[in-house]
């Protein structure tokens, strides 16, 4: 496996787009190399920028450093007929087309429909409270687990961490023990409601962990994929990792590129030693290290933090914070308030909010920005409220972008209360 470490801003899709312009001109069909990206959206932009890189080649010869060979030319117009055909998805989307390919080998359906994850936990819900009113009977075999402290929390749990692990196992503790075996009776159910038709994301995960552990099915999937471009790999889930290296033990060749300092996903059960385990055992390339996106300050601020982390082992070791180069030539502003106090966390968030405010008051009035020309991002949408009481003080003129469901808008609110 080919590992690259690149931070924020330095490039990484524009990496890709060139990769596939090598790949392409080595001689791979665009139909056997698949990218594998986090979200829809960047898939969506990846196919966009893949497709332009294409296009851009066959018309000019050129894109960016990539320059065409005559002797490639029909490499080129042949990987254009394949753009509408071109694998790059989402991980969940590269499992599903790897399924389906495979399907009559694993047993599923083809055409096997995709269940939400919230309609996943309401099906377990139904099957766990149906066993566990029947477990009430003391001739029950699970009667004493039904007993135990907090048992329906503590069940919704493992099934939330399913995508951790291919089985769950416990210590010596009886309860433990008895947690368990309700655990897998329960979840032994909810398989049986879907049967070979219907699966979840984390189910979809299991069942590729399966295919890649079934030999006839990975000499299929082997067939249709000669290598993988895999972005955003420290946001992967030790199911994901353990599937895509099994894929790379088959014999498809497997490039990635990540950053721990951008793991942010463990809500998701993405676990950054994924990544980590790929950057020990893999063929480390050169970082990408030169930013296109941050002002000079805010580079400097980056690389001291950063620098100063890895050393005390903070969070990633040092080969994962390589220094940035800032390209833009703009130097920038930066302030940062340390908000310390005794007072109750939401008096300090007051606090907080009412020092932000002044500063963009400050900003506009001392400094000539405009407010249109500013942006409050905040970590969660429950902290809005209180900077928005903070901007109205002041009388700032601000708006609500983003945040809400679309219901839940003041503007369609209003229209709706009109």
């Amino acid at each position: 496996m080919k590992v690259r470490v690149a931070s924020a801003g330095t490039g990484k899709t524009t990496s890709l787009v060139l990769r596939y312009l090598e790949l392409i001109s080595s001689g791979i069909p665009l139909r056997r190399i698949a990218g594998v990206t986090f979200t829809r959206k960047s898939a969506h932009e990846l196919r966009q920028r893949v497709a332009e890189g294409i296009l851009e080649v066959l018309a000019t010869g050129d894109y960016l450093n990539f320059s065409l060979a005559q002797a490639d030319r029909d490499k080129f117009i042949e990987a254009k007929r394949e753009l509408e055909g071109a694998s790059l998805s989402t991980i969940h989307g590269f499992m599903i087309e790897s399924l389906r390919l495979v399907a009559p080998i694993m047993g599923l359906d083809p055409d096997f429909s995709v269940l939400g994850e919230w309609e996943a936990q309401a099906i377990f819900e139904e099957e766990m409270r149906s066993l566990l009113y029947l477990a009430q009977d003391p001739s029950h075999d699970l009667y004493e687990a039904s007993t135990l402290k907090n048992l329906e929390d503590n069940l919704l749990a493992l099934f939330a961490k399913r995508s951790l692990a291919e089985k769950f196992f416990t210590d010596d503790d009886p309860d433990n023990q008895k947690l368990l075996a309700a655990y897998e009776r329960i979840y032994n159910n909810f398989s049986l409601r879907f049967k070979a038709s219907l699966l979840s994301p984390a189910e979809i995960e299991r069942q590729a962990i399966k295919l890649a552990k079934t030999k006839p099915a990975l000499e299929r999937l082997s067939t249709r994929f000669k290598i993988l471009l895999i972005d955003e790999y420290q946001d992967l889930n030790p199911l994901q990792g353990e599937f895509f290296a099994q894929l790379e033990q088959s014999g498809i060749k497997i490039e990635v590129v990540g950053d721990p300092k951008q793991s942010i996903y463990g809500f998701r059960n993405a676990d950054v030693r994924v990544f980590r385990k790929a950057l020990a055992n893999g063929e480390v390339l050169e970082p990408l290290n030169i930013s296109y996106r941050h002002a000079k300050i805010i580079n400097r601020f980056l690389n001291k933090m950063t620098t100063s982390l890895a050393k005390n082992n903070l969070g990633f070791s040092q080969n994962e914070a390589p220094d940035i180069e800032a390209k833009r030539n703009i130097e920038g502003h930066l302030e940062i308030h340390w908000v310390v106090g005794q007072e109750a966390i939401a008096k300090l968030r007051e606090y907080e909010a009412s020092i932000l405010a002044q500063r963009l008051e400050h900003a506009h009035q001392e400094l000539g920005i405009s407010y249109s020309d500013m942006a409050i991002l905040a970590r969660s949408y429950g902290g809005l409220a209180i900077i928005e009481t903070a901007l109205n003080n002041l009388g700032l003129p601000n708006v609500l972008l983003q945040g809400r469901g679309y219901y839940d808008r003041i503007e369609i609110r209003d229209i709706y209360n009109a």
